[in-house]
């Protein structure tokens, strides 16, 4: 029976509580919409917030993604509010319609709302019920409903209001009610007094009518809000479920009540004796509390406002009156008028305008506002409708009346006509309706005619089936597709009252893409119309066409660059699809077949056909043979020249070959053992692993270079007497080639007749053009021949040479002073008054050397001569030391000062010196290789070599054994080992390489190389080469096309694996290729200047290393001449042109073709050196400034050099005296290695010298010993250093010496790059501290101290106080600090003592020293005083000596020593200023 009492009441006060009808649509896995018949559906979609849904409530977020479910990959954990937003508290059973949601079990659903601020518990919904709770702890178990779509209820928006209803501003401080601006529901605001107000069942309707009778914020309409809009005034996002205080600041929030929560109107739908209410205490969680069967039931309220329900089309401002246009006399005009709703009162007064005959008003309203009677109210205005009455019943009266028709569904009037067919008058007629159920809406102006009688049934539309069709394009489909078509004509429509209905359709000529609904509609006679609604889901069913970009069959040689060209995607409805390229990374390095992927789906998920691309790298190159140098050489004899020929066998040898696959390759020739006079073409083959076969061609050119020898048929001087018959018996001519060579006569017609001298004249020429020495004939014919004296010469001879015809003495004479007699110069027929005779000299004998290293010093120094006239002349060789290993030809020359020149050949055979590279590690199951480097070319071939293996690794872990060496040609031969894999851990082992005893070459004094085998990981080492088309280059030109970054690893670990990270290079590079290994980029689009491309490898045990490797982007390319020749390399400067083909950071027009990648230029032909098999390059700061030699300057440094922040350039304490040496040590095979190099200095180096480093992050540093690093000097031999491998060089820096051996870690502390990565970088400069290291106070000592002749000695009672001004350099604010050092030297009777003033300091204005000889002290004695700075902690050490001489005194009459004796006393105190000493100082500082 209670029950009974209380639930009227109960349901009066929850009248509001209907739930608000979301509706869901059921989706499929692919994403599209479902009939709500459907029985198999991955997604529900919530029709009023427009969210989707997972309807499986147990999958996680990342699985929901990578599935992309429903088409979606943006699935996440919903706040609260979006839970709640499913929720149907009203729904018997579950709370959630497991129509749509089956998987429901009850459990609780995690949102991603926070409990609170302060305590971070998760918040979480009971699907099954509606309870809401929080689990701080985290032990429940619980479900995941996931969802997706925009957020939904986290916006919030309130008005103030006062008791009225008017709006205050936000900033208000009393206000009654709130208005939500977003739902339309206006809340009261509960005060200080009345926020702890219980109320029951009861009560709370007494309090409901209170309020609407007063009209309180101006609604008469106060009820309980649904338990939804009590959850909707809580924030999830910034409040943690509070309700904003700003707006409502007085809501019942204690906890000493259990069930203190505010009472809703919602029922529960499983127990009608209970109402849900929300306790926000729990901050917003939502609580069931038990029935109202007892008084203890007592809840706080809080009453809302719901805004009226306007229908469409409503307007907001209603009119308690309005005219009814009558003026309507037919179908068309009455289906003209407009609509308009009005919301009516109880009694509705309406006015009919003068209505014609035959016209009538139609009025028609809502079912829900019930019956409607009709009161006459007045007469028209002008006569009235006369004779006319208003039946309040709504009957028909007579013809002549208006008619007025009302009609009924189910028994409820719903409209009604006024008709006149004759009225008397004319005028107005204003009669009341009265509505049983007033405040709704009314529309006076239904723009339907109704024929009579009245049809109120509305036509029943069969529409056809839901279709999904195929789209054409990206608009979809059009309304002519045939399945689209006989959709639209499918539809039917059935009437109570008409047959054949037309139906029709509000479809467009075209369907866009997705879900399209259409409205089919029938309207029959009476003006109802019907309709029904169909959807056409045109979805994208056709699949993408990928297209190549180029060909699908691409053949590449090894080395070349690939850059794939990509391929396109064409869809009949996306566009942009990006294509994916996958399959095998193309190594163009590596020979191959190599298959490119490309794949690509829609936005819809087609697929399409995979296409691939296939790239088969081949070894197409042909070997790149290098030819030497075209040669000429002289002729042997007639069948030209043996190829035994020095120069013959060096050109043949020299030829070499490079391949982009194979090394060591063997170069061939065609020559034959034999040169024929003229044009020989040598060509030169090497045939690589893959058969191609590269040559190349050069001639050795045999030419007729030894003049023709004529030799005279008879006396080269005769004597005739005048008449006497000459004939001349002519000359023969001998020639190395020719034969019959015929000689021509030429010079004086001998006339006998005639005294005189005829001088005839000798010469041939052999076919080469080569002309014999004139050889000539002096013919004297003399009218009588005398020689008075008898001397041998002729009295005319004697005549002509001026010479003393009577005295035989002169024959003995020399009158040209070359050594030979008159008479011996008369009797050769030469000048006796011309030196004709050249100078004695004969060559140095020929060398047989060892080579001291890539160059060999050799004396070539001049050579004196003694000549008879000139005295001492010099030989001077054709070349200069030092020279390269191989056969040389030195040509020396002499030449006296009337030109006789003597020319002398010496021959320089250096034997090269056979090297091995460094210490090396390895893995098993691995197969390397040692190479035997010459350091140049053999005198000759073939070289032998003999090595032994030895170390602790045997024969079951290589396959090396004992042998020989053999290199038939050229420089280098490569002994390749294999180590075995046993498959065993076991300790590293060694294998050891020895040189034994070589032919041909000399061996180096490291004649043994350690190979490690080792078990464990090793570091890779990366090695980066830089190209621009097909030029090896560090000097890249904007406009030259694109440049590729190869990268090389050395990784002896077996079955290694690499990720490659190129992201720490220069930001303005972008890598176009996608080959991990290699970095590709566009120069066009950088300005010029430096970038870096750094290169971290990370193997698969996660070791790493990396590299930097700096290019330089110019604008334009230099132009070169091809005349000059820069490096003296015999290649035009041109021809080489401005690559870096060794990538040594020097141009290859500045770098000598031959020199070694080991060796580095320096000024004035010096070089430094470093171990065969690695490669120096010049540093970072020399390649910025452009240097072509391994020499920076300070500002370089600055620029290029990457110093840290506040690092300076500039070595303020040290001077250089040497270039700043900047470089790179490169290739070395593991990682914290120790190198040494040599270095030429050119100057000898000064006593202490250091070498400085620079390191970016401290500046410069002295470089100390140990720790792998050392510094050695030795003297070079003529400028040559000794070999880097030299027993010659001594430990430290020795005055002198003028060549330097460093020794260097990789990644120690004094490694330029801080990496141990393989490379050494070294900016470091010869340098000599400078003259003033340190800041410290000095003190001069004191020379003595004096007593004059008038001056009595009492110094017992008296102190000789010492004053010192000492200037501190420095600027810290610090006190000099004075202490005594030695005192063991002071007399016993001399005291000394510092002037401490009580502090252990010395002040700076007084820094005072007190001495107290004692009476009748006299000699010298000394003190050591500290003079310390202490926060430099900087001192000095002073030596004081104290000298006290007793001299005669004038003035006796007081030598009791009662009187007062005047006592000068002098310290010399020499200051020195250390500011002035500080600007000397900075003399010495380095300078650019």
């Amino acid at each position: 029976m209670e029950k009974l009492y209380f639930l009227p009441l109960l349901l009066f006060v929850v009248s509001q509580t209907v739930y608000a009808g979301t509706s869901f649509t059921k989706i499929s896995s692919a994403g599209t919409d479902l009939a709500d018949t459907a029985t198999s559906w991955s997604c529900v979609r919530n029709n009023t917030t427009g969210q989707i849904w997972d309807a499986d409530a147990h999958q996680d977020v990342s699985t929901a993604n990578s599935l992309a479910q429903c088409g979606y990959t943006d699935w996440r954990v919903p706040t609260f509010p979006e839970l709640n937003s499913i929720i149907d508290r009203t729904r018997t059973g579950s709370a959630i319609d497991a129509n749509y949601f089956p998987n429901n079990n009850g459990s609780y659903y995690l949102s991603s709302s926070d409990f609170s601020e302060t305590y971070t518990g998760v918040q979480f919904l009971v699907l099954s019920t509606g309870y809401s709770d929080s689990d701080a702890g985290g032990g429940w178990a619980t479900d995941i409903q996931l969802v997706r779509g925009n957020a939904y209820g986290s916006s919030f928006d309130y008005t103030k209001l006062d008791s009225d209803g008017v709006e205050l501003a936000d900033n208000a401080t009393s206000w009654s009610c709130v208005r939500d601006n977003i739902s339309g529901i206006v809340w009261e605001v509960k005060t200080p007094s009345n926020m702890t107000a219980l109320y029951s069942v009861q009560t709370t309707s007494n309090y409901m009518q209170q309020m609407n009778q007063g009209g309180f914020c101006g609604k008469t309409n106060w009820e309980l809000p649904t338990v939804n809009d009590l959850i909707g005034l809580t924030n999830w996002e910034t409040q943690y479920g509070g309700v904003d205080t700003n707006y409502f600041p007085n809501l019942y929030s204690s906890s000493a009540l259990d069930f203190v929560s505010y009472l809703s109107s919602t029922l529960d739908a499983n127990d009608d004796t209970k109402v849900w209410t929300v306790n926000y205490n729990s901050i917003g969680s939502s609580t069931l509390i038990n029935s109202f069967q007892n008084t203890s039931d007592n809840n706080p309220v809080m009453l809302a406002s719901y805004p009226e329900v306007i229908p469409t089309n409503c307007i907001s401002t209603y009119p308690s009156s309005f005219y009814a246009n009558a003026g309507i006399d037919t179908a068309e005009e009455l289906a003209s008028m407009p609509v308009t709703w009005y919301t009516t009162t109880s009694d509705m007064q309406i006015t009919i305008d003068n209505p014609d005959i035959n016209e009538y008003v139609y009025f028609s309203y809502p079912v829900e506002m019930g019956a409607a009677t009709f009161t006459d109210v007045s007469i028209g205005i002008s006569g009235g409708w006369d004779g006319a009455t208003w039946p309040d019943d709504g009957s028909i009266g007579n013809i002549y009346e208006p008619i007025v028709i009302q009609r009924s569904i189910d028994g409820v009037v719903t409209d009604f006509y006024v008709y006149r067919t004759d009225f008397p008058g004319i005028g107005n007629k204003t009669f009341n309706i009265t509505f049983q159920n007033p405040g709704l809406c009314i529309n006076p102006d239904n723009p339907t005619p109704q024929p009579l009688p009245l049809d109120a049934q509305a036509p029943v539309i069969t529409p056809p089936t839901n279709i999904t069709v195929a789209a054409e394009d990206t608009t979809g489909t059009s309304a002519t597709n045939s399945a689209i078509t006989t959709f639209l004509n499918a539809a039917t429509a059935t009437d109570d009252v008409d047959t054949g209905l037309t139906v029709t359709h509000n479809a467009g000529v075209q369907f866009e893409l997705g879900v399209t609904t259409v409205t089919f509609s029938a309207t029959d006679s009476a003006g109802n119309i019907g309709s029904a609604t169909a959807t056409v889901t045109v979805t994208d069913q056709n699949v993408p066409v990928i297209s190549l970009i180029g060909s699908s069959s691409i053949t590449l040689s090894v080395g070349d660059v690939f850059i794939d060209e990509g391929a396109t995607a064409s869809d009949n409805v996306d566009v942009g699809l990006i294509v994916q390229v996958g399959g095998d990374a193309v190594e163009t390095s590596t020979v191959g077949i190599y298959t490119l992927t490309y794949n690509v789906s829609d936005s819809a998920g087609n697929a399409a056909i995979e296409v691939t691309r296939s790239v088969s790298v081949q070894d197409a190159q042909a070997p790149v043979i290098t030819p030497p140098t075209n040669i000429t050489v002289a002729a042997e004899d007639t069948t030209g020249t043996s190829a035994t020929n020095s120069a013959i066998t060096t050109f043949l040898n020299a030829a070499t070959a490079t391949d982009d696959v194979d090394t060591g390759l063997t170069v061939t020739h065609n020559a034959g053992v034999q040169f024929e006079l003229g044009v020989t073409t040598v060509t030169f083959s090497a045939t690589d692993s893959a058969g191609n076969i590269g040559s190349a061609t050069a001639t050795v050119t045999v030419t007729d270079q030894n003049v023709p020898v004529i030799s005279l048929i008879g006396s080269s001087s005769i004597t005739l007497s005048v008449g006497d018959v000459f004939i001349d018996e002519g000359a023969t001519a001998s020639d190395n080639v020719d034969v019959g060579l015929i000689v021509q006569v030429g010079g004086d017609a001998v006339e006998t007749s005639t005294v005189g001298i005829y001088t005839l004249t000798y010469n041939v020429s052999d076919s080469a053009g080569n002309a014999a020495i004139e050889v000539t004939r002096s013919v004297s014919v003399e009218a009588i021949i005398t020689d008075i004296d008898e001397d041998g010469i002729s009295d005319l001879v004697e005549d002509e040479l001026g010479l003393d015809k009577n005295n035989p003495d002169d024959a003995s004479g020399d009158l040209d002073g070359d050594g030979q007699t008159n008479l011996e110069e008369v009797q050769a027929g030469t000048d006796p008054l011309v030196d004709d005779v050249v100078p004695v000299f004969t060559a140095p004998d020929g060398l047989l050397l060892d080579a001291t290293g890539y160059l060999t010093a050799v004396n070539l120094a001049p050579i004196s001569v003694d000549d008879h006239k000139d005295g001492t002349l010099f030989a001077y060789a054709d070349k200069q030391s030092p020279l390269p290993s191989g056969h040389h030809e030195i040509i020396w020359t002499v030449t006296d000062s009337a030109g006789n020149k003597k020319v002398d050949e010496q021959i320089i055979n250096i034997n090269p010196l056979v090297e091995l590279e460094l210490d090396t590690v390895t893995g098993e199951g691995q197969n390397i290789s040692l190479p035997f480097t010459l350091t140049g070319q053999a005198v000759s071939y073939p070289v032998t070599v003999d090595y032994n293996i030895s170390g602790t690794a045997d024969i079951n872990d290589h396959d090396a054994i004992n042998g020989t060496m053999t290199i038939d040609s050229g420089t280098t031969g490569q002994l390749d080992i294999d180590i075995t894999d046993d498959g065993t851990g076991e300790s590293d082992e060694t294998l050891i390489l020895t040189l034994v005893q070589a032919n041909n070459t000399a061996l180096s004094n490291d004649a043994t190389q350690t190979v490690t085998i080792v078990e464990s990981n090793i570091i890779p080492i990366a090695e980066l080469k830089a190209k621009q088309g097909i030029v090896v280059t560090r000097n890249i030109i904007k406009t030259g096309g694109v440049v590729t970054i190869t990268s090389k690893i050395i990784d002896p670990n077996a079955d290694e694996t690499h990720a490659y990270d190129w992201s720490m290079s220069n930001n303005n590079l972008v890598d176009h290729d996608s080959d991990e290994s290699s970095f590709t980029f566009n120069p066009s689009v950088l300005n010029p200047g430096l970038y870096d491309i750094t290169l971290k490898v990370t193997d698969k045990a996660a070791d790493s290393t990396q590299v930097t490797l700096w290019v330089r982007v110019q604008a334009l390319e230099l132009p070169l001449s091809d005349t000059s020749d820069v490096d003296n390399d015999g290649i035009s400067d041109a021809d080489e042109g401005t690559g870096d083909s060794d990538l040594d950071g020097i141009a290859d027009y500045q770098d000598h073709a031959s020199q070694p990648e080991n060796i580095l230029p320096l000024p004035d032909g010096r070089s430094m050196q470093t171990a065969n098999g690695l490669s120096l390059t010049i540093g970072q700061s020399a390649f910025g400034g452009n240097s072509s030699t391994a020499i920076t300057t300070v500002s370089d440094i600055a620029s290029f050099g990457g110093s840290a922040g506040g690092v300076s350039s500039s070595d303020e304490e040290f001077s250089a005296q040497s270039e700043i040496l900047d470089f790179s040590i490169e290739g070395l095979t593991q990682p914290g290695e120790i190198v040494s190099l040599v270095i030429a200095l050119g100057n000898p180096l000064p006593e202490n010298a250091v070498y400085r480093k620079f390191l970016p992050q401290l500046g410069w540093v002295t470089l100390t010993m140990g720790s792998g690093y050392n510094l050695e000097s030795t003297e070079s031999d003529n400028g040559v250093c000794p070999d880097v491998s030299s027993l010659l060089y001594t430990d430290g820096l020795t005055q002198g010496d003028d060549c330097l051996r460093l020794t260097l870690v990789d990644g120690g502390e004094y490694d330029g790059d801080g990496l141990a990565n393989g490379v050494i970088e070294d900016p470091g400069v010869i340098a000599v501290a400078n003259a003033i290291a340190t800041e410290v106070p000095v003190l001069d000592s004191i020379s003595s101290l004096s007593i004059t002749e008038s001056e009595v000695l009492h110094l017992n009672n008296n102190a000789a106080e010492l004053t010192q001004y000492v200037i501190d350099p420095d600027t810290d604010s610090s006190n000099i600090q004075f202490s005594i050092v030695n005192a063991g030297s002071i007399d016993s009777r001399f005291g000394l003592t510092i002037g401490m003033n009580g502090t252990g300091f010395m002040d700076r204005t007084d820094n005072s020293i007190h001495a107290h000889p004692q009476a009748g002290f006299s000699g010298t004695t000394q003190v050591q005083v500290q003079a310390r700075d202490p926060e430099e902690n900087e001192s000095n050490v002073v030596t004081f000596a104290f000298t006290v001489n007793v001299l005669p005194n004038k003035d006796t009459s007081d030598s009791g020593g009662g009187g007062v004796i005047n006592i000068w006393m002098l310290f010399i105190l020499c200051t020195l200023s250390l500011f002035s000493m500080e600007l000397q100082r900075r003399k010495f500082r380095f300078s650019e």
